[in-house]
């Protein structure tokens, strides 16, 4: 049973070819997915050519940054956080620090954190 909070129900996974800067892949990911679902984890690294791609894993679903970095980072009784979810299947996954509560700075290119989401986006294979 899947034990993520804020799994929206269609999740778009892009991932680029490691020679360019273009994606190349489309990953379409409902509601329903499963942690354990390996071989949708193992495609997507796959699909990259690398051993360990950089995922970017987007909290914004979550109602406050607070909450969303709770799923991220903590395992809970029945359900792992996202961060192991990922090393599990072979990821370094860094978080997208950009929620409903903080949308316009974290969303912006004129902010830090804003700059800080931008650059992680950039640097992600998926």
């Amino acid at each position: 049973m899947c034990g993520l909070k804020y799994l929206p129900l269609i999740a778009l996974i892009i991932t680029r070819a490691t020679t360019s800067p273009v994606p190349t892949h489309l990953f379409l990911l409902g509601g329903a997915m499963e942690d354990t679902t390996a071989s949708i984890y193992n495609r997507m690294r796959e699909a990259t050519g690398l051993d360990s791609p950089n995922i970017a894993v987007a909290i914004s679903a979550a109602p406050s940054l607070a909450d969303g970095l709770d799923a991220y980072y903590t395992d809970n009784p029945g359900s792992v956080s996202y961060e192991n979810l990922f090393k599990m299947y072979g990821f370094n996954p860094q978080v997208i620090n950009l929620a409903i509560d903080n949308y316009a700075e974290a969303s912006s290119a004129d902010s830090v954190q804003g700059q800080m989401n931008i650059d992680i986006v950039k640097s992600a294979d998926v």
